[in-house]
């Protein structure tokens, strides 16, 4: 399929998924305050919750009824409990979209936050499996993270679909005057989001991110653009990229690039343009970045001796002669033109502060 081709298509599903957001919840025929017709086994959303709240009615009426995931946890010598609300698919396993509602439970339940990801960015909310993209076995808790007093959770949010934005982590602080705040604000560098909070590095846990930028670029569909993955941890009041720390995680996608650009057909010098891409930014995350710039451009000779790649194409014209701009200026290597994703697009995801709805 042509990259112009997969754009549009991108764009108009954006489209229908703000159309259904927008209206979501609200068929022909039902007038808003109305009940929602047939809860799932009969029970009402705050049957299913165990409790009446204004919030939880207001959900169903939208067509939120459906209660997915529930966590319960202690912190501030008081007791909570998060819930992930649904919109289902008529007779489908998969919900549509949803919300997360954080009550105290101490004494009687109290809303003390709350989040709409439907309506923010079209997703499905999870409370577990929040753990790493490749392994979401790996769910983390509630709790305190960081070693000290303060106490963090997470949220999954996801819709189907082939973009690398289908998944996204994000982190919050509950803090003991019962506020929530996002605790990835103006923290995560333009163009990434996080992918998954993984626990089995260390005390603290460890931030996987996802690079968006190559995205589409490069004239490649939104599958095979060159990606890289960074891991970040916690250090003096701060998320900091440590994915030099984090070496052993790349010899699969290095193994994956090469096996590509050596064994199958060169179709598109785009494509092998972003895998050779694709190396230089794995090798630049490894904290290797001269070796990587050596190895591509051994690379490049032998793709031109052995493998047929012909002389003057989208690698000579365009491709070699940005990234070795990059390289002499000690720019980070990103792709040379972005033809698809807007970098800035994601931006506002974690510098959106979430407020009660």
């Amino acid at each position: 399929m042509k990259a112009s081709l997969v754009r549009w298509l991108t764009v108009l599903a954006a489209l229908i998924a703000l159309f259904i957001s927008t209206f979501a919840g609200l068929p022909a025929g039902r007038a808003q305050g109305d009940p929602t017709p047939t809860p799932p086994g009969g029970k009402s959303l705050s049957e299913q919750a165990g409790f009446a709240d204004a919030l939880l009615n207001e959900l169903q009426i939208r067509g939120l009824n459906t209660l997915g995931d529930s966590l319960e946890f202690e912190a501030y010598g008081r007791k909570y409990r998060l819930l992930a609300v649904w919109e289902m698919l008529t007779g489908s396993p998969i919900p549509l979209m949803g919300a997360v509602l954080l009550y105290d439970m101490t004494t009687t339940p109290t809303l003390i936050w709350s989040f709409d990801y439907g309506r923010y960015n079209g997703q499905s909310p999870y409370l577990y499996q929040v753990g790493n993209f490749a392994d979401q076995s790996g769910a983390i808790a509630p709790g305190r993270w960081l070693g000290d007093n303060r106490t963090f959770f997470a949220v999954a949010s996801s819709h189907t679909g082939t973009a690398w934005s289908r998944y996204i982590v994000h982190v919050y602080e509950l803090r003991a005057d019962n506020t929530v705040v996002s605790a990835l604000k103006g923290q995560i560098p333009r163009g990434h989001i996080v992918t998954g909070v993984d626990n089995r590095y260390g005390e603290k846990p460890t931030l996987v991110l996802t690079d968006l930028r190559g995205e589409m670029a490069m004239e490649t569909a939104n599958c095979c653009g060159p990606r890289v993955q960074r891991y970040y941890e916690y250090h003096d009041g701060r998320w900091v990229d440590a994915s030099a720390k984090y070496t052993f995680n790349y010899y699969t996608d290095i193994g994956y690039a090469i096996n590509r650009l050596t064994t199958e057909p060169i179709d598109s010098p785009n494509e092998t343009a972003a895998r050779l891409l694709e190396l230089l930014m794995i090798y630049e995350a490894m904290g290797k970045r001269a070796e990587g710039w050596a190895f591509v451009n051994d690379m490049v000779a032998f793709l031109k001796a052995g493998r047929g790649l012909a002389e003057g194409t989208y690698i000579d014209t365009v491709f070699l002669p940005a990234v070795r701009t990059q390289f002499e200026s000690g720019a980070p290597f990103a792709p040379p033109e972005f033809t698809g994703v807007d970098p800035n697009l994601f931006m506002d995801w974690y510098d959106e502060q979430p407020k009660t709805q």
